[in-house]
């Protein structure tokens, strides 16, 4: 009798937790790439700071002549970041006999700084965008 009793509640509790709903749950998310482009005759530093939401990491990156070069990638679930929500703070910076000089600083960063160079979003308006801060002789006052 036990062992019967055991069955059917087995038997109850497996057809009674079945899930007829089979649906994934997606949530969407967007990603961003940024480029710094210089167009000037000469090689360049960049000081990045991340946003407070990601750390507040610093990194320094060499940005050759005349190449675009990808400084950061950022995603997240439910966004399509833009760059105030990636970086508070960009610095260029120039190199001549060891010495620094800071030509650029983006502090705080604003989004009409970049120019959006590519944009993939997909149905959920959510994807890739790529964005690109362009430095040239004229922006630095160099002309």
């Amino acid at each position: 009798m036990f062992k019967k009793a055991l069955l059917l509640l087995i038997i109850i509790n497996f057809f009674s937790c079945k899930n007829e709903d089979d649906s994934l749950i997606i949530e969407p998310a967007g990603s961003a790439e940024y480029y710094i482009n210089n167009k000037t005759e000469v090689n360049l530093s960049a000081l990045i700071t991340t946003s407070t939401e990601l750390g507040s990491k610093n990194r320094t990156l060499t940005i050759l002549n005349k190449q675009s070069t990808l400084i950061y990638t950022d995603g997240a679930i439910g966004v399509n970041p833009v760059p105030t929500n990636t970086f508070s703070k960009i610095e260029i910076y120039s190199t001549t006999n060891n010495v620094n000089s800071l030509l650029l600083k983006f502090s705080p960063v604003s989004n009409e700084d970049w120019k959006i160079i590519e944009q993939d979003l997909g149905k959920t308006g959510y994807g890739l965008t790529k964005y690109e801060l362009l430095v040239t002789n004229e922006i630095l006052g160099n002309n």
